[in-house]
């Protein structure tokens, strides 16, 4: 990926595309069983959570710790 060809990127594309994506997809399946899923799904993203959550979900958080 130094030398900046354009093969690298295609692979790079190519497992993210067959492999990761999917899994990450598995892995919400599974996990929306859960009543706490909702939550969850709201104040994450993919890969990163989300680190501006709205407030709605922020006062229901603060509710159920309470």
């Amino acid at each position: 990926m130094l030398a900046m060809h354009w093969l690298p990127f295609v692979i790079l594309a190519a497992f993210v595309g067959a492999i990761f994506l999917p899994n990450m997809g598995k892995k919400d399946q599974s996990l929306s069983r859960y009543p706490e899923f909702a939550a969850y799904k709201a104040r994450s993203g993919l890969l990163f959570p989300q680190l501006f959550v709205p407030a709605t979900i922020a006062r229901k958080r603060t509710r159920q710790v309470d």
